[in-house]
């Protein structure tokens, strides 16, 4: 009989990547998650559930575990079910399964929330598993009250590490030594992802200046061109100043997945604006475009600026836009048949992601060629009301909105008899998709992202 041992080496990877919690990624979800969530997986707390009653444990196809990784997992795996637990009991099956979690459970090293101020397992990790580590997180500020640590952190950046998220608090400080050691590593060329972030965007609160060190550092990266050299780019501040937004638009023609939060502001034009046209530099590889709490992305400019970026496959839009925005004149029946239509000018997306808009801008971006699209959290008008206009993205074939967005018929009079009862009217916007073949989809749960 074959044993877990003879199993192809793709297949051991499958299962580990299965078990592995969601994983923070610049370029999809670390535009959305807190810095203070952001642990390593020794720090995590359990889960407050019952754990299912322990089996006795059998032998060992391998040795046992080095010290290290025995008190790891009795910190963890004997306080109760762990995010991480079933990873960790994982490593115990046979060698390539130790190895393969191991890689998984170093893969990120986070220096962001205050629990790793001082924590000594992190010159732990740092000596014995760097070789596993593929992203680092961290603040300047970090780097300060743990010099001996970011000693040691400083050589991986170098040679190792791939992708690189830099965390800086709101303040005037322009933090010349780390930004220095944070320009060594990217012009070393290995890093692949890089997010710049203010820790105070997280915030409900919105500040309006840009920490001095984000600034000062996308400041060098711009002037040293290296912004073509990165697969995934975030940007997650309070504003720009115009000249780095025109750097910055002028320089992303190779990256693949671009998320701005908050940076783009009104006063720095809207996005589309017919004087800002040839500000974009149009980008072949950019396939994933994330607009998130940017003031000047104005709704109807959107189609436009997608005409940039002929490979784009997703786009997620949310909370863009003012409050005083102009709302555009309902297109006359037709528009989509059109020659010129604009929808027609360029392939069409997978999935197009729209959240936390009104009504009136949903159907602005309608224009949109996608095959998939997800509305969620309007904040204005309806569903019901955008999808008036029935031509609305062009060649849709799902929607997938929350329930509470589904139309109920109206219920019966109490003057109507049984007899007189008519069939209750298909609700507008099921009428619309069933006509388009569009598959609908509510869900009970809020789709508000990251799910």
């Amino acid at each position: 009989m074959a044993s877990i041992s003879d199993l192809p080496v793709e297949l051991l990877i499958e299962i580990v990547e299965h078990l592995r919690p969601p994983r923070v990624t610049i370029g999809d979800n670390a535009a959305w998650n807190q810095p203070s969530l952001l642990k390593n997986w020794w720090e995590r707390s359990p889960i407050e559930e019952e754990p299912e009653p322990k089996e006795p444990k059998g032998p060992k196809e391998v040795d046992g575990l080095d010290g290290l990784d025995e008190e790891f997992e009795n910190l963890v795996i004997n306080q109760g079910f762990h995010p991480y637990s079933a990873l960790l009991a994982l490593r115990q099956v046979n060698r390539n399964f130790e190895e393969l979690s191991r890689s998984t459970l170093y893969h990120d090293l986070n220096l962001v929330s205050d629990d790793v101020t001082n924590d000594p397992i992190i010159v732990e990790v740092l000596t014995r598993y760097q070789r596993y580590i593929r992203t680092v997180r961290i603040t300047a500020e970090y780097s300060e009250q743990n010099k001996d640590v970011f000693a040691l952190v400083s050589p991986l950046l170098v040679d190792g590490v791939t992708s690189l998220g830099v965390y800086y608090q709101n303040t005037t400080e322009e933090r010349i030594e780390f930004n220095n050691t944070m320009m060594k590593t990217l012009e070393s060329g290995h890093i692949s992802s890089l997010g710049v972030y203010s820790t105070a965007s997280f915030s409900i609160y919105r500040q309006h200046v840009a920490p001095s060190g984000a600034t000062a550092l996308l400041q060098s990266v711009t002037d040293a061109n290296l912004l073509e050299q990165f697969i995934s780019l975030d940007i997650v501040l309070e504003t720009l100043e115009e000249e780095m937004y025109d750097r910055i638009r002028s320089q992303i023609g190779n990256v693949c997945s671009f998320t701005v939060r908050g940076a783009f502001r009104r006063w720095l034009g809207q996005i589309g604006d017919i004087n800002q046209d040839k500000k974009w530099q149009p980008g072949q590889s950019l396939t994933n475009l994330q607009l998130i709490h940017c003031p000047n992305a104005y709704a109807p400019h959107i189609p436009q600026v997608l005409l940039f970026f002929p490979s784009l496959k997703t786009l997620f839009v949310a909370g863009c836009g003012e409050g005083n925005d102009r709302v555009p004149d309902i297109r006359a029946a037709g528009w989509s048949f059109k020659v010129d239509a604009a929808w027609g000018k360029r392939a069409p997306l997978e999935t197009v992601r729209i959240e936390c808009v009104a009504n009136w801008e949903i159907i602005a971006m309608g224009t949109i060629h996608t095959r998939n699209l997800i509305i969620t959290a309007i904040v204005g008008g309806s569903l019901s009301e955008s999808f008036k206009d029935e031509e609305i993205f062009p060649h849709l074939r799902t929607l997938q909105t929350e329930l509470k967005y589904k139309e109920l018929p109206p219920p019966p009079t109490e003057t109507e008899s049984e007899e007189e009862t008519q069939p209750p009217p298909i609700p507008h916007i099921d009428k619309v998709c069933a006509k388009r073949g569009i598959v609908v989809t509510y869900n009970e749960h809020a789709l508000v992202f990251p799910q």
